[in-house]
């Protein structure tokens, strides 16, 4: 008689629900590998810029055009206070370190409200100045 053909006792067919479990445990490890590198493409490497921030950036232009010295202009973000309105009106207060009329360098306060028309968010000519004051 031959044995080749035999299989060993220990041996046990491999039953049909666990090649099922086996192949359904393959495709959802395949399919979260996929979804890892789906969200890794998509997640920028450095912070989304918000409106408030490109509206905060566009207000610093307008506070540096009536300045004396625009160049010497440095903003102090730290003691900045901002709001926002549904309309995409944006308002802050905060202080600038420029040259004043006496040549010297000195902190200002100014306060400055800003209205975005839609389009570019750092473009300032998609906004509307609504006030600037330096009180």
């Amino acid at each position: 008689m031959d044995n080749t053909n035999k299989k060993p006792k220990e041996w046990k067919d491999v039953s049909k629900g666990n090649k099922i479990g086996c192949l359904f445990t393959l495709i959802l490890i395949i399919a979260i590998v996929v979804i890892a590198i789906i969200i890794s493409k998509n997640t920028p490497d450095t912070p989304q810029t918000t409106d408030r921030d490109k509206a905060f950036t566009v207000a610093k232009q307008f506070v540096k055009q009536q300045l004396i010295d625009p160049e010497s202009a440095e903003f102090l973000e730290q003691n900045t206070k901002a709001a926002e309105y549904k309309d995409s009106s944006y308002v802050y207060r905060g202080y600038v370190k420029a040259t004043n009329k006496l040549g010297l360098v000195a902190p200002m306060e100014y306060n400055i409200g800003v209205k975005w028309n839609g389009g570019d968010g750092f473009n300032p000519d998609n906004y509307t100045l609504k006030f600037i004051n330096f009180p």
